[in-house]
């Protein structure tokens, strides 16, 4: 697959200079970099290309055009700037390891990857769709055109309809039922996942549960993690944070 940039043409990176830090120093780019973007995760990526200078022409050129584009297109590039947290959410499950999590966390995580690709794509489809005036740079037509041809495959599309039902589906529980098994010592040794429910959890006696009762309420012996108690200048509180 083709990767589709930006920067840089056909998704190749040409040469670049990086500047000397005397010169980053003293033109204070580091200060234009935090001014240019406020949300530290991406003042790496910004870095990377303020401090690099491209030595292609023809590079150079696609990034002017590009640049022509959205200063044209003001929509399109507010709607690029507001997507950046989602796009660098999603870009995020290309780097995790599939198979290391159970298969509950792989569905989870599977479900927020795909909820994440149906809002960006159907939001930058739209965005293009409201554009008055056609596009120039390379980029940005390969771009529209990608997100033109995904928005359309009949697969995509019934994503979209199953998705909501999957989500719902998730989100509506509220616990899970664990079995541990124990050592001599009531250490535990093993945990396996026995089901997810939609009711949560609530306590009962062990009175109660010797007599049979509450069993098909959902109800427990007793918590097996409480939230830490912090003491605070208005006494005690579960799950609280120490304030001075």
């Amino acid at each position: 697959m083709t990767e589709i940039s930006l920067l840089w043409p056909d998704g190749q990176r040409t040469k670049t200079w990086r500047i000397a830090e005397e010169t980053i120093r003293d033109l204070e780019l580091q200060a234009i970099v935090k001014a240019l973007c406020t949300d530290s995760r991406f003042q790496k990526a910004v870095s990377d290309t303020l401090f690099y200078l491209c030595l292609e022409e023809d590079t150079i050129r696609y990034r002017q055009i590009v640049l022509t584009d959205l200063h044209q297109h003001t929509a399109l590039a507010e709607k690029l700037e507001e997507l950046l947290p989602l796009l660098d959410e999603l870009t995020q499950f290309s780097y995790r390891h599939i198979g290391r999590g159970s298969s509950l966390q792989e569905v989870v995580a599977r479900t927020r990857e795909l909820e994440l690709l149906v809002a960006v794509a159907n939001d930058l489809y739209q965005a293009f769709a409201a554009i008055s005036s056609p596009l120039h740079s390379r980029g940005l037509i390969a771009l529209q055109d990608k997100i033109t041809s995904l928005v359309s495959d009949r697969h995509f599309q019934q994503m979209v309809e199953e998705l909501p039902e999957l989500l719902d589906a998730l989100r509506n529980n509220q616990s899970i039922t664990v079995g541990i098994n124990l050592d001599h010592d009531l250490r535990p040794n093993a945990a396996v996942l026995l089901s997810v429910n939609q009711e949560p959890f609530t306590n009962s006696s062990f009175l109660d549960r010797l007599l049979g009762k509450g069993v098909k309420q959902n109800r427990g012996i007793a918590p097996l993690h409480r939230p830490p108690v912090i003491s605070t200048g208005d006494g005690p509180t579960a799950g609280g944070i120490r304030r001075d």
